[in-house]
């Protein structure tokens, strides 16, 4: 676990697939993203992962394309419009006890379709005491070494008149500089800026957890491994974090029954075996009610399986204090195959987990309005309106020119989203209604006649 006090608040791309102009995400403890099919959803959700895989696998490409179905992509299917596209990358950094914004910084990437790399050409340093410096890649480098990674950049600043002889060799893995060297010692604050951004980074890479839309069904018989520290998107390691054998293993069981209990009327349990000699075991359901009446969760609904990583995972957030400071959790659908009476718990335990675990952020991908108004009415049920603060609406949808663009909402005291009703973005329940009643008028006037 990398120990920093400081957290990603933000992100902003621009040039990025269908975000072509400036988009920003804002990481709240809740932070719900909505929007059409096709509207960027899932590609803002994977900008986040893109980031984090980049570092964790120490890539020389500052982002890494992710995606469920198991395809390598190209960096330049990152890019709005191939290689010909300036790909601008500016994350927030914030201090996690105060939340307070700490500092920024900027990247620009350009992408070498001959050489099939992407290179990061500027970096931008901004601290809220005022320290502003920018160092840029001296191409020419680049140019007689067109594979080299650690690459030479030049200092400026506009409060500083050092001429240009001040230069910084950098490595990247991925976002993450992680070597440097300065040929003045007087400008320590270069590198104690670039150490800042290095632990941030590798701590976010380190706390990010992606639950794509397609979970696996966990089999009858699981076989017993060690303690995951990495997940799938596809959630198939996540059941081992119910197992007694781990040190949490019965807490976090007892925490996701809670959920099942409280949305299906069923209770979760875990029942080892040895199966060909080897350690196994099994996620069980029972109702409530005839709790002997164990079925393997495999042999129930779709939507019981498939919510099982969600449930265990904030569980497991809400269960381990101190193993990851700072978690983000990021579901898409995870309201996947659920009866919409289940989403209202669904929302209840996202609230809970964020409560239970200062400093966890959820970030989920959804299309239930059910999900939306339950939090609502949690915000407006809070003393002093107190969630209010931790929730963040997005809103993504396509421009007239069909680019991508987000729109924040965000609840105020009195528990209203605003404007976002006024866009009528859940507005089809209801239209749909209103036409079903047209047409019954029309029907009863025709049989009158």
């Amino acid at each position: 676990m990398t120990d920093t006090n400081l957290i990603l608040r933000s992100v902003t791309v621009e040039g990025y697939k269908g975000f072509e102009k400036p988009a920003t995400i804002y990481l709240s403890p809740l932070t719900l993203v909505f929007g059409e099919n096709s509207a960027g959803k899932s590609s803002i959700m994977r900008l986040l992962v893109s980031i984090a895989k980049a570092i964790l696998e120490q890539s020389e490409y500052p982002l890494i394309p992710v995606s469920v179905d198991n395809e390598d992509y190209g960096f330049d299917s990152l890019l709005t419009n191939g290689a010909s596209s300036l790909l601008k990358i500016s994350l927030s950094l914030d201090d996690l006890l105060s939340e307070t914004p700490t500092l920024q910084v900027s990247y620009s990437i350009r992408y070498l379709r001959e050489s099939n790399r992407a290179l990061i050409t500027d970096i931008d340093f901004q601290r809220n005491t005022g320290e502003k410096w920018s160092l840029h890649l001296i191409t020419d480098s680049i140019s007689k070494q067109p594979y080299l990674r650690d690459a030479p950049y030049r200092y400026s600043s506009k409060n500083e008149d050092i001429g240009s002889a001040l230069e910084t060799v950098i490595r990247f893995e991925g976002l993450l500089p992680v070597t440097r060297s300065l040929n003045k010692s007087n400008f320590l604050h270069i590198n104690n800026g670039l150490n800042e951004i290095a632990k941030t980074l590798k701590a976010f890479a380190e706390s990010v957890i992606w639950i794509g839309p397609l979970r696996r069904v966990p089999p009858r018989h699981i076989p017993l491994t060690c303690h995951p520290t990495r997940f799938s998107p596809d959630g198939r390691e996540v059941p081992q974090l119910l197992h007694a054998s781990n040190q949490f293993g019965e807490q976090i069981t007892t925490k996701t029954s809670e959920f099942y209990e409280d949305s299906t009327g069923r209770q979760l349990t875990i029942q080892p075996s040895v199966l060909n000699g080897k350690e196994v075991f099994t996620v069980l359901l029972a109702p409530i009610e005839h709790p002997t009446l164990v079925i393997p969760i495999a042999d129930h609904g779709a939507g019981m399986a498939q919510v099982l990583p969600v449930a265990t995972l904030c569980a497991w957030a809400a269960c381990q204090p101190g193993l990851i400071k700072s978690p983000i959790l990021l579901f898409e659908n995870p309201e996947l195959h659920l009866h919409d009476a289940v989403h209202e718990p669904l929302a209840n335990l996202f609230l809970d987990t964020i409560s239970k675990r200062p400093g966890t952020r959820i970030v989920a991908e959804t299309h239930s309005e059910n999900l939306l108004l339950t939090v609502q009415l949690q915000v407006i049920k809070s003393k002093n309106n107190s969630l209010s603060k931790d929730v963040g609406v997005n809103w993504i949808l396509k421009d007239t020119d069909g680019r991508s663009k987000i729109d924040l909402f965000q609840f105020d005291e009195a528990g209203s989203l605003g404007g976002l009703w006024s866009k009528s973005i859940f507005g089809y329940t209801s239209d749909l209604a209103k036409r079903i009643l047209s047409a019954r008028l029309k029907t009863t006037s025709v049989k009158e006649e």
